[in-house]
């Protein structure tokens, strides 16, 4: 796999939501403010985030995948109030455990880690994320999972669902990219009227690069 930053591409438009977690266990809840088009992965770390950050108890650790999200009241009202609590693992003991690669742009040598064929991506983003930290490697690339995006050569330049199983493509060679963010003179250019034909030039030569180091990394294996 071959990981690489990309550039959060969040819309600038998107509604800002003021929620509250409450912890099982935990006297309060936790609020902070996210973008409503936040994945709940994102959400959970954050509150795992804040949770340490204030000290709380029970200690809870930063596994995201060892936690779940409930909303006890969905309604058209749009509640945003939310629990978190802890969920047994059930995951297939009959799963098979796949042992993955993950080459990072810049940095010597890969990441290996074994992970279970039906893990979630985001799961496998997080734990990338962190191992190559544990490492001490360079570049810094941080803990922000919603920044960074996977890729499956087999499947072409489009990003993996973070809801899908890792396993569910059939292949063990990824690609984790940043997305670039449009430059100052796009955005000026897109107020003028002309935005569209550079917003679609800069996509162009994005994805063409993006095909050009897949098209690399299937030829070396």
């Amino acid at each position: 796999m071959l990981l690489s930053k990309q550039k959060k591409n969040q819309n600038a438009n998107a509604r800002r939501l003021l929620i509250s977690i409450n912890v099982l266990g935990s006297a309060g809840p936790i609020r902070f403010v996210v973008n409503e088009e936040e994945l709940v992965a994102t959400v959970i770390d954050t509150a795992l985030k804040s949770y340490a950050r204030e000290g709380r108890l029970p200690v809870l650790g930063n596994d995201i995948a060892g936690f779940a999200l409930h909303c006890p009241h969905v309604g058209s009202d749009g509640n945003n109030k939310m629990l978190l609590s802890k969920q047994k693992k059930n995951q297939n003991a009959n799963a098979r455990r796949l042992l993955i690669s993950i080459n990072v742009l810049g940095s010597a040598g890969p990441i290996r880690f074994v992970v279970n064929e039906e893990e979630l991506v985001a799961t496998v983003i997080d734990t990338a994320l962190k191992s190559y930290a544990r490492e001490g490697r360079l570049p810094v690339l941080g803990n922000d999972i919603a920044g960074f995006a996977l890729h499956c050569p087999h499947v072409g330049s489009d990003a993996l669902s973070p809801w899908d199983a890792i396993g569910s493509h059939g292949a063990r060679n990824f690609m984790l990219c940043r997305k670039p963010q449009p430059s100052t003179e796009n955005v000026n250019a897109a107020a003028d009227g002309n935005g569209t034909s550079l917003s679609r030039r800069g996509s162009g030569s994005w994805k063409a690069w993006l095909n050009k180091s897949l098209n690399l990394k299937i030829s070396s294996h």
